[in-house]
């Protein structure tokens, strides 16, 4: 299902990780759930099911953390974040990135916490984007079209 997932082919990946999270279920193996469910979400995401995705993200966050698991963890906030961020929700995302690179930071993990810094100039970059839309809005609401003349300001000079 791993591979399927990583070749782009989320429909199979899918085939192959809902039986694998059966099973991990079946024997208690919160790490492998969580990783699945993981995979899961990210598939479904990648197909278009965003309420799915959301439901295995979310999931897989919550056994991540429940189980104490603080290398899946990171992994889990990553990839709901990238959720809430692709749906433009940077509020909720900004926090969970955050929270990844504090534990990521916490490990020592360079590369992933060179991932999340990444992760957050995206979200910086959005809210910067999103001011700029409001402001722009806000210009073009606050002016009726005949307003729209060019005044030419004269500046005299004192002598």
């Amino acid at each position: 299902g791993q591979q399927a997932f990583f070749m782009g082919r989320y429909g199979e990946a899918e085939a192959h990780l809902q039986p694998s999270v059966a099973i991990a279920r079946a024997i208690g193996d919160t790490g492998r759930i969580a990783a699945g469910l993981q995979l899961l979400g990210m598939a479904a995401y990648g197909q278009g099911e965003r309420t799915t995705a959301r439901a295995h993200l979310e999931e897989s966050l919550a056994i991540a953390r429940a189980s104490g698991d603080r290398d899946r963890l990171p992994f889990s906030l990553n990839s709901l974040a990238e959720l809430h961020r692709a749906e433009g929700d940077l509020d909720a995302a900004e926090p969970l990135y955050e929270e990844a690179l504090a534990l990521e930071r916490e490990r020592g993990d360079q590369a992933d916490a060179a991932v999340n810094l990444l992760n957050l100039t995206m979200v910086a970059i959005g809210f910067v984007a999103l001011i700029i839309w409001a402001v722009r809005t806000w210009k073009r609401d606050q002016q009726e079209p005949a307003d729209y003349k060019i005044q030419v300001v004269h500046r005299t000079e004192t002598q």
